[in-house]
């Protein structure tokens, strides 16, 4: 007890399943970035070429697909840009997807957020059932690849 008031007041339901999605969110992002290589996943070699022609080595994408995603991913990749040595380009590229698509899945639950609040829901439920959905293995795979579809969560 601390004056009048207990321990209770101060670290209160909705706080804890604040940090456990703060927690859990920070570890599936460390987890994924350290035992999964996105550049070397069955879908890098077909949206690479949007990479080339966002960092100026391609005149063209050859592809179909709108360009938005693509763009934050080599938007965040050059802000992101450290020099790892020999296995660089792979690494760099890694984490501008793993980094692009943990801003847009934050996006995605902000305003899922604002949707449920809208619907009445208490914050310590939404927290729960965030910090469940941290570990669905759909959530994982959506933070795993580049592809656009991550973009729709967003919106």
């Amino acid at each position: 007890m601390i004056g009048n008031c207990t321990l209770s007041k101060y670290f209160n339901k909705t706080f804890l399943w604040k940090l456990s999605f703060i927690f859990s969110t920070v570890f599936i992002a460390i987890y994924v970035n350290l035992h999964y290589n996105i550049a070397r996943s069955p879908d890098f070699e077909y949206y690479s070429s949007y990479l080339l022609y966002f960092f100026g080595e391609s005149e063209i994408t050859t592809r179909e697909q709108g360009l938005i995603y693509f763009f934050l991913v080599s938007f965040f990749t050059k802000i992101l840009l450290f020099d790892f040595g020999l296995h660089g380009y792979e690494l760099v590229i890694n984490n501008g997807v793993l980094f692009t698509n943990c801003f847009l899945y934050l996006i995605g639950l902000f305003g899922l957020y604002k949707l449920l609040k809208l619907k009445k829901y208490k914050a310590q439920e939404i927290f729960f059932a965030f910090t469940v959905m941290n570990f669905f293995p759909q959530t994982i795979n959506m933070l795993l690849t580049m592809k656009p579809e991550i973009i729709v969560f967003s919106f």
